[in-house]
């Protein structure tokens, strides 16, 4: 007796859920359902890092504006841990070569991202297909930040959930920074102020930064 292709490929189906850990198979009027991969995230390490770093002022360097800012130099970014049980000593860690390409890549989307949204007026589809293309780059530079190993207090191992999170957040704060400074050059007015640069020199603080941190809430959950 041969079985029917409706049958076959469910039983195929409901073979290869239980085979895979990342999919769960349900079962409704009949028929197979496999929703979209659930996501496990590792235990966060006991001792993570937060991002630090700041970023120069902005010049304009070119007639195109445009091309001034997609051009502005990266932050140097550096992760911090901060020793509790050492009166709270920091240890500077400083991010392996291999990281240099994934954050140049994250820092030209958020560069791209802040300009367009700042000074190109679009309709709202393509608003919303620049944000799904932002928020996918985003996305793959903390999964490739997260296979790099860095050196912590505690020993080797893998970029954290957290401490991706935190590098490219330390990317999105500088990127705002300037494009509301090139914004404020069309003005006329100095962008190196002590009130035009307040946001962005938070960026070198580390206390500043653990506030910040503090309210993302960064449990990776």
């Amino acid at each position: 007796m041969t079985l029917r292709k409706p049958v076959l490929f469910a039983l195929i189906s409901l073979n290869l859920c239980f085979q895979s850990i990342d999919f769960r198979c349900l079962a409704q009027n009949g028929n197979i359902v496999v929703p979209a991969p659930v996501s496990i995230y590792p235990p966060a390490p006991a001792l993570e890092a937060k991002a630090v770093g700041d970023v120069k002022s902005f010049k304009r360097t070119r007639s195109d504006l445009k091309a001034s800012v997609l051009s502005h130099p990266i932050p140097e970014a550096t992760l911090v841990f901060v020793l509790r049980d050492k009166r709270d000593a920091k240890v500077i860690v400083k991010l392996p070569e291999e990281a240099k390409k994934p954050l140049t890549e994250c820092w030209h989307a958020e560069l791209t991202f802040f300009y367009l949204s700042t000074f190109e007026v679009h309709d709202l589809e393509t608003r919303i297909r620049e944000r799904e293309t932002f928020g996918s780059v985003v996305a793959n530079v903390q999964a490739k930040l997260q296979k790099l190993t860095i050196d912590t207090p505690t020993g080797r191992r893998k970029i954290s959930l957290n401490e991706a999170v935190s590098l490219t957040h330390l990317l999105n704060e500088s990127a705002q920074c300037v494009v509301d400074e090139a914004k404020e050059s069309l003005r006329g007015k100095p962008v190196a102020g002590v009130k035009g640069r307040q946001r962005c020199h938070f960026l070198a603080s580390f206390d500043a930064m653990d506030e910040t941190m503090q309210s993302l809430n960064l449990t990776g959950t």
